[in-house]
């Protein structure tokens, strides 16, 4: 009767168009959804027709939202907050992105894997990179394989131990892309020779070239894949004990998160630029510090920058609930991200509210709303119009028989309201009613479903296989051992018919309907088995980790352990659970995941053994507490570090073992705002003698130059042939006493000295002695590093070109050491450019050398460290004198990065002041030469730091203000900044571009003032500090600095000013295409002539300056100038305003140039002297001539005299950059001191336009 009663209904239902065909297919939802129809089923018995609700009801406009954002051209971040069974997950899938051409890709964080770094974007990593393979495998033409193979290689030594399955899924790609290119070559072959019998040999000639040439290409794709695949390190080698790593203490493990961070961004926009990205992180409140920090990064980028990588796209989507604020790493993080002020959208998602309860139910029952509304009322009280709760009340009530379907009216029927409310058993948190989802169940489903609540969202099937074939099951009533596979899915598919987990159809693994679910089955069991069955799945998963060197199963297996743990009443709980922290924390360590590590060594810590611990576990705790002092040392904690290094020298039995302790103690001192290099110093001569160094570090004055001629002589003797080049020959040094000397003296005693007040000159002797070593034991890691040290002591006693082949040899030994962690590859590079090649190379020359040195820092994992050599680049960059708003838009990058990669606050204030001094210089501010605007106010700035820090800060502002001063012409501040700056004259800086900076501005404001001070006293002592730095730069040039010329030039200009000084110095300049000095120095001189009452050569002057300080970008000196100089440029036909940012790009092309030869050179010259006028051949002549005209005046990098010009013009193949005011300097110059002036005269009347050239021997050039 009732399957024949049924059937009617289902018939009549399906007459109404009610009936849902159940198609069901796997979506992050709790039931299974109607693929037709976008609909969820609720419930699906034989007690009535189906209950089928719309994906998204009641969310519409949530969904019209997201809609509008995918629809959008740029990067954006969204944030969706809700709790748990508002339907976030849902909302995210319901998108339709693919129809907007988005890749989807979603994972989450789980709680059971929270200790577990980057662990939902690793995955997410691995399914974007399989399915950009996937798309570029069928397209061998345009596959960028190359490129992603490339992009891997140069973050191999951060990337390899983050992301080991990636190199997995490209190997695998490379070499199925070889396979399937063959077959699909050899069948075009086949094909091709079958077509035209006419064309077979040369078809088959091109099909066998093109396929060597793709078979060669995918073969290099696999020797790469390979050759990567092979140096990614297993578990045990990863988690080997800190001694067998290295014992000398420098060796470090893993990169700065920020680092990692970095590359995961790269990796990111690289996959996005192809198609863009949606990348939704589900349940974020779980995941650790490192994850946050990547997913911050991206924010940051979408919302300040979102065409930072403008082929790329990508939108990210975080979710979370109220748990978010026991996160302390995701709350900041999530609170920081809605700061942002664009491309940020937050939606949080309600709860149901009556009238959608209502509608739902209506709905299902197929009652009028009014009759439905006591029944929502008493739904909506109960579960709080929680969609996931409501749900599973009307699941529980139409299986408990609370709903009835009519026969006869073909409709839903409900009994009393009033006796549902007090009989359903639906608390505040719907437990009860979750637990009784399963009571239906059999006892096999039910204990597999208990072992699964421990084990995360996705159901590892073979772990389950693994605990109950190994007899661990012990702690369930019924003996279910032996399972197998087979049978497993056998009970989980019952489980999933219940809707209690649902299956992927791709992948086949089980999950959890929902979180809910998941906490219901691990809370029906009692206590006891739940911390039995901790204990046993941490000791499985952790021999299953090791076995198949899956590093997810030992972070789940610390984990379970921990749970056990904090389940007993005992404190210690001996060296097992030690042990495996400790493990976890290494891998973590080599991830560059700081903060998660840290949690793992605390809790290792916590449970070793009971007693004496270096009594009953050397080894263990040597490792732990080493460990420990490293990672507090990481994040700040230095004085903790201190304390637990302490404690393990105190312990040590060998030197082996406390020599990485003494390396962390010795970096606690220099570190922090105040840092102590005077102790720092005196420590490491301490441990020095400690570890068997001889030689003695005091000397008696005087003692110090008959030392440092000995030394010189012994290394010219030890070395090979006397020449340091022989160094490449020699072999390893293996004496572990000698390496950890070699360690002292040039990481540690070598630093320290060059930054003490009271031990510079021990610097020298560090570095020579390591050398002097090096002769005798062999190369050691750091001997590269003695090298370049010695190179800059070379560079600063002025003895250039040994010490550049002393550079050279650096970075050839810097070149053969393996590239890995922490490796000195960008340490050399800096010390070389910064202090050595500076001296004898242009500092042109050495900004791509800088920007090198930074790819090779986050090569190396030391992210903070590249910040610095961003900011010694905008120094570099500012001296060279290119354009202003290029190095603005990169310094406002590097101020960001400088925050993402957490550097000190100092750090910060040098790119503030940098940012400031730019801003100065290109916008019209009241007081230019004060700091003060929108990035800083150098007042409030000085307040927050102190000792060390606030000096050096106060120096760098100094400089930077004083060139503020000298552009501006406010000498009165000038003079006060030169007075704090005098006692710090002396000081040698190593980055030899900052110290050039700050002493050329020092000359120059040194010799106006001794002009424009009150006072015979105060002028000549500006005079000598004038005399100083001029001297100090003729040294600088006569030792062979290319960069001191031009300054040497100036100075000299300033101190006896006169015509053919000032023009002798803006030529200097202009070969090395240093506009700003020119500009300068064009100002400067006509200043000379309008204290001279010579109007016509101040006008044309200041007419260069203007022109010269447009190009440079320095707006707001140009309007200085205007109104300054109103009167005089009254009177002159110069242009109002500069187009800067195309000028200082603009080049003249071979067509401008073939122009030239149309001009009879030699009239031109019998011209000048006859004082004739002379025209074009041709009229695009004079359009050429404009053109380049304009190109000459924005591209000065070289000038020469006016014969080179008319034989360079000559040749359509140069590429010279010279200006039309060379003609003016030189004539001038000459020996009849002529003076020439050159203006285009276009007239409609004429077809043929002219170049006038007046020729006078005396009195004013004239047009």
């Amino acid at each position: 009767f009732r399957t024949g009663f049924f059937a009617s209904c289902l018939v009549y239902q399906q007459n109404r168009l009610l009936l849902f065909w159940n198609s069901k297919i796997l979506v992050p939802y709790y039931y299974s959804i109607d693929t037709h129809k976008n609909m969820i089923t609720i419930a699906d018995d034989s007690s009535g027709p189906k209950w089928a609700i719309q994906e998204l009801h009641g969310r519409q406009d949530e969904l019209n939202m997201l809609n509008e954002i995918a629809e959008g051209e740029s990067s954006a971040c969204v944030l969706l907050d809700g709790c748990d069974g508002c339907g976030k997950t849902t909302l995210m899938h319901a998108v339709n992105w693919e129809d907007k051409e988005w890749v989807f890709v979603a994972q989450r964080f789980e709680k059971h894997l929270s200790s577990e770094p980057y662990s939902a974007l690793t995955r997410a990593v691995d399914e974007l990179v399989e399915i950009w393979c996937t798309n570029n495998e069928h397209s061998p033409e345009d596959c960028r394989m190359s490129e992603l193979l490339d992009l891997l290689e140069k973050d191999m030594e951060l990337l390899q131990n983050v992301i080991p399955g990636l190199f997995r899924v490209v190997d695998k790609f490379t070499q199925r892309m070889h396979l399937s290119r063959s077959q699909s070559m050899l069948f075009a072959s086949q094909s091709g020779v079958s077509k035209r019998q006419m064309n077979v040999s040369k078809r088959q000639m091109n099909v066998s070239r093109r396929q060597s040439m793709l078979r060669a290409k995918s073969q290099s794709y696999i020797s790469r894949s390979q050759k990567m695949l092979s140096r990614t390190s297993s578990i045990m080698e990863l988690t080997s004990s800190r001694r067998q790593r290295g014992q000398l203490g420098n060796e470090k493990m893993g990169g700065d998160s920020a680092a990692v961070a970095a590359s995961f961004l790269k990796l990111f926009s690289f996959l996005g630029s192809t198609k863009p990205i949606v990348l939704a992180m589900d349940d974020v409140h779980y995941a650790d510090a490192s994850s946050m920090e990547i997913l911050k990064l991206m924010a940051h980028t979408a919302s300040t920058n979102p065409m930072k990588y403008s082929s790329s796209q990508i939108l990210l989507v975080l979710t979370y609930t109220e748990l978010l604020e026991a996160n302390k790493f995701a709350f900041k993080t999530i609170k920081s991200i809605k700061s942002f002020q664009s491309h940020v959208h937050y939606l949080h998602v309600k709860h149901w509210d009556i009238d959608a309860v209502n509608a739902l139910v209506a709905s299902l029952v197929k009652a009028d709303p009014e009759e439905s509304l006591p029944l929502s009322k008493v739904i909506h009280k109960k579960t709080g119009g929680n969609p996931f709760a409501v749900s599973q009340f009307l699941r529980s009530a139409r299986e408990n028989e609370h709903f009835k379907f009519s026969s006869l009216t073909y409709k839903w029927e409900w009994g009393d309201v009033e006796q549902l409310d007090q009989q359903a058993t639906v608390s505040d948190n719907v437990a009860d009613i979750l637990a009784a989802s399963m009571i239906k169940l059999n006892y096999a489903t039910k204990c597999a479903l208990k072992v699964a609540s421990c084990l995360g969202h996705i159901i590892p099937q073979d772990v389950i296989v693994e605990y109950f074939a190994e007899g661990y099951g012990e702690e369930f009533k019924q003996d279910i051992s032996g399972l197998r596979e087979e049978g497993l899915i056998e009970l989980l598919e019952g489980a999933a018919e219940a809707g209690i987990l649902i299956k992927s159809t791709t992948q086949g693994a089980y999950m959890w309907s929902n979180d809910r679910l998941q906490q219901a089955a691990y809370e029906s069991m009692p206590a006891t088995m739940r911390n039995e069955l901790h204990l046993n799945l941490g000791r499985l998963l952790w021999e299953l980790g090791l076995v198949r060197d899956e590093e997810w199963m030992i972070f789940m297996a610390a984990t379970q352990m921990n749970k056990y743990a904090e389940s007993q009443a005992k404190s210690c709980l001996g060296n097992e659970v030690a042990e495996l922290n400790l493990q976890a924390a290494t891998l973590s360590l080599n991830k560059g995941a700081i903060y998660p590590a840290l949690e793992l060594l605390l809790t290792a810590e916590k449970h070793m053994g009971v007693g004496d611990r270096w009594k009953n576990s050397y080894e263990l705790s040597l490792d732990i507490l080493t460990t420990l002092a490293e990672a507090k040392f990481r994040v700040g904690e230095t004085q903790t570090a201190m304390d637990i290094a302490t404690e393990v020298v105190q312990n040590a039995k060998t030197h082996d073992d406390t020599f990485p302790a003494h390396m962390i103690m010795l970096q606690c001192v220099v570190s922090g705002n105040d840092r102590n290099y005077d102790m720092g110093v005196e420590r490491t001569l301490f441990l020095l003698k400690f570890y068997g160094e001889k030689n003695t570090w005091k000397f008696y004055p005087g003692q110090e130059t008959v030392e440092k001629a000995k030394l010189k002589a012994k290394l010219k003797r030890l070395l090979p042939d006397g020449q340091v080049d022989s160094l490449l020959d020699l072999s390893e040094m293996v004496d572990m006493g000698e390496l950890r000397i070699q360690t002292l003296l040039v990481n540690h005693l070598a630093v320290y000295s060059a930054h003490s007040p009271t031990h510079k000159a021990l610097s020298w002797f560090a570095s020579a002695r390591a050398l002097k070593n090096t002769c005798k034991h062999g190369i050691s890691p750091v001997t590269n590093l003695a090298v370049i040290q010695m190179a800059s002591h070379m560079r600063v006693e002025g003895h250039y070109k040994e010490a550049s082949k002393y550079a050279d040899v650096a970075m050839s030994l810097t070149e053969s050491l393996p590239r890995k962690l922490g490796s000195d590859h960008g340490q050399v590079r800096m010390i070389a450019c910064g202090s050595v090649f500076s001296a004898v190379r242009s500092f042109n020359n050495c900004l791509n050398e800088l920007m090198s040195c930074r790819s090779d820092f986050l090569r190396a994992g030391l992210a903070k460290e590249s910040i610095g050599v961003s900011i010694g680049y905008t120094i570099t960059y500012l001296c060279v004198g290119l354009s202003l708003a290029a190095v603005k838009s990169d310094l406002a990058s590097h101020s960001a990065d400088a925050r993402h990669y957490g550097c000190p606050y100092t750090v910060e204030q040098k790119m503030m002041i940098l940012h400031q001094t730019i801003l100065n210089l290109m916008d019209n501010v009241e007081n230019p030469t004060m700091l003060c605007g929108e990035v800083m106010d150098q007042n409030d700035e000085l307040e927050k730091v102190e000792g060390l820090g606030a000096l050096r800060m106060r120096l760098d502002m100094d400089a930077c203000r004083l060139m503020l001063c000298c552009v501006f012409c406010d000498w009165k501040a000038a003079g006060a900044l030169i007075d704090d700056l005098e006692e710090h004259m002396d000081e040698k800086d190593g980055f030899l571009m900052r110290d050039h900076f700050r002493r050329c501005y020092l000359g120059l404001a040194s010799f106006a003032l001794s002009r424009e001070a009150k006072g015979a006293k105060r002028r000549k002592q500006y005079l000598a500090e004038g005399k100083k730095m001029l001297k100090s730069f003729s040294k600088e040039m006569k030792h062979g600095s290319v960069n001191a010329f031009p300054i040497v030039a100036m100075l000299e200009a300033e101190h006896l000013p006169s015509k053919e000084s000032y023009d002798k110095a803006i030529t200097a300049c202009a070969r090395l295409g240093l506009v700003h000095h020119e500009a300068y120095m064009c100002e400067r001189a006509a200043e000379m002539f309008l204290s001279e009452d010579d109007e016509d050569w101040c006008k044309y002057y200041i007419k260069e300056a203007i022109l010269l300080y447009g190009e440079w970008g320095a707006t707001g000196k140009v309007k200085q100038l205007h109104k300054d100089y109103a009167e005089i440029l009254s009177i002159s036909s110069l242009r109002d305003s500069v187009n800067t940012s195309l000028q200082s790009r603009c080049r003249y092309s071979a067509k401008e140039l073939e122009s030239l030869r149309t001009i009879d050179w030699r009239s031109f010259h019998k011209s000048v002297h006859d004082d004739t006028e002379f025209s074009f051949t041709s009229a695009s002549s004079v359009r050429s001539m404009n053109s380049i005209n304009s190109s000459f005046r924005s591209s000065r990098s070289s000038r020469s005299n006016f014969s080179s010009f008319r034989s360079m013009a000559s040749s359509a193949s140069t590429r010279s950059k010279l200006g039309f005011s060379s003609f003016r300097s030189i004539a001038s110059s000459s020996s009849t001191r002529s003076k020439l002036d050159f203006s285009f005269r276009s007239t409609r009347s004429s077809s043929k336009p002219k170049l006038s050239v007046s020729f006078q021997s005396t009195g004013a050039p004239s047009q």
